[in-house]
């Protein structure tokens, strides 16, 4: 595992849990505008620590934490994830991943380890090539997102309310795809340090807009929450 960044604690970022965020590095995917873009294309002299760093710090701090939450970059194109999540459950850690959806198959096989899973739902499935400026295909997304609605593992969808992205129409099918799932967050979109410039340039929606999202979104979800 190759890790370019951690938070030695959250109080958010795992429902209910006090957690350490570890950041992998890389990413299949190119949104433009994503803001942790040194994790997307890390450069060779870019710091970055492996797993077992990230167990020492972790056995260091379990007297505080209890959890620890795998984000990214994007986890699951990362080989050696299966065995540091083994590592982790086999040190009485909580477990929750972050993912884009775009490798089922790894997703599959984790699930059973994982405690907590949260999916991206970046626009309508069909859109995604488009959107994440990338090959990834609509089946894998859609794959990913019934595995988590048909297990028994926590999780949750979210999406990042990004103008010229997601209007009303988007969220309505985003709702229609993942209708029934339990927990939808609506992230307000944040200008700032942005993989494609441009993106720093856009407005994010005024809360009034996002609250409308959420309106619209509760018809197909159990609980949504706006994250601003």
């Amino acid at each position: 595992m190759r890790f370019g960044g951690i938070q030695k604690t959250s109080l958010i970022d795992f429902p209910g849990r006090l957690s350490t965020v570890l950041f992998s590095q890389g990413c299949n995917f190119r949104c433009p505008f994503c803001y942790n873009k040194q994790l997307v294309t890390p450069q060779p002299d870019d710091p970055w620590f492996d797993e077992s760093s990230a167990y020492q710090t972790l056995e260091n701090r379990k007297h505080l934490i209890n959890a620890v939450v795998i984000t990214g970059g994007e986890p699951t194109i990362q080989k050696d994830l299966p065995n540091f999540v083994r590592g982790l459950k086999e040190r009485n850690f909580f477990v929750k991943l972050d993912t884009n959806g775009s490798n089922p198959a790894t997703l599959k096989a984790l699930l059973p380890l994982l405690d907590f899973v949260a999916m991206d739902a970046k626009c309508a499935p069909e859109s995604y090539p488009l959107v994440t400026r990338s090959d990834v295909s609509e089946e894998e997304v859609r794959e990913s997102a019934s595995l988590l609605m048909k297990s028994r593992v926590a999780h949750e969808f979210r999406t990042t309310a990004v103008p010229t992205i997601v209007d009303e129409a988007e969220i309505e099918k985003i709702g229609a795809w993942l209708d029934g799932a339990e927990r939808y967050a609506i992230q307000k979109f944040l200008p700032k340090n942005t993989l494609d410039p441009q993106f720093e340039k856009v407005v994010p929606y005024p809360r009034s807009r996002l609250l409308a999202f959420v309106e619209i979104a509760k018809k197909h979800f159990g609980n949504v929450e706006l994250r601003d």
